[in-house]
């Protein structure tokens, strides 16, 4: 049995480091606002919106926070997303929140809820004024 968790562990560590794997990255459709991370652009079919996605690609998943002050959305991503295809209209206005971490925060006035290694920013909170970050654990 311990050969068995050895050899997984050992596989799972030479997929992380195998340079031939494409990246992750986030997708998310320009009309249901709907976000997905995986290797290559998703499927097409099935829009909630209507018809087709309409993938667009907002970077390499990574170990920032960022959430838009238009349409609300929260990406984990290694640089700053793409600002095009923002579903509230226009141009996507990222806001870095944080580091990536293992303590859960979520803000008493809006609701956002994170993975982080500190305390949120507390700017520009969508329901007014600042973040309320309560440490959920």
């Amino acid at each position: 049995m311990i050969t068995f968790v050895a050899i997984i562990i050992l596989a799972l560590c030479l997929q992380v480091q195998n340079p031939n794997l494409p990246p992750m990255k986030n997708y998310q459709c320009k009309k249901c606002g709907i976000l997905i991370k995986t290797e290559r652009r998703p499927n097409t079919l099935h829009c909630r919106a209507g018809n087709y996605h309409d993938w667009n690609d907002l970077g390499e998943v990574g170990s920032e926070n960022y959430r838009c002050k238009n349409c609300g959305l929260l990406v984990e991503s290694k640089n700053t997303p793409s600002s095009l295809g923002c579903t509230a209209g226009g141009y996507h206005n990222w806001q870095d929140l944080c580091p990536i971490g293992t303590d859960v925060y979520q803000c008493k006035k809006c609701g956002i809820l994170l993975y982080a290694s500190k305390s949120p920013n507390a700017f520009d909170c969508p329901s007014g004024g600042y973040h309320q970050w309560n440490k959920m654990n």
